[in-house]
């Protein structure tokens, strides 16, 4: 793991920029349970490339996990939004509504997915 970070660091010494690298750092540290700092990471990403569906996603889940339901409901959104194919997350915003105590919004966002 510690090659892997020190690789994606790297990347970002040479290329600033790289929501790849932010993205790929995130997912180390997903794994491992350290929402905290793989949220920064997905963050950055998303800053970089607010299109990515897959970091926004992640986002998502980092905010759930750390207790933070309306935040993760809005990433979800975004990635939705971003491609309307994206089931998962249609379902994944319906729960952070719900843990959010929303249940109405839940609801709502479950008749919008899409019949496959």
């Amino acid at each position: 793991m510690q090659e892997a970070i020190d690789d994606y660091n790297q990347a970002l010494r040479v290329v600033p920029g790289n929501s790849l690298a932010y993205k790929s750092l995130g997912i180390v540290y997903f794994p491992r349970g350290d929402y905290a700092q793989a949220k920064v990471y997905f963050q950055k990403a998303v800053e970089l490339d607010p299109q990515e569906e897959e970091s926004r996603f992640y986002l998502g889940t980092c905010y759930l996990k750390l207790g933070e339901p309306r935040q993760a409901a809005a990433q979800f959104r975004a990635a939705r939004e971003t491609d309307s194919t994206y089931l998962e997350a249609y379902a994944a915003e319906a729960r952070a509504w719900e843990a959010a105590g929303e249940k109405a919004e839940a609801a709502r966002v479950r008749a919008l997915i899409p019949k496959q």
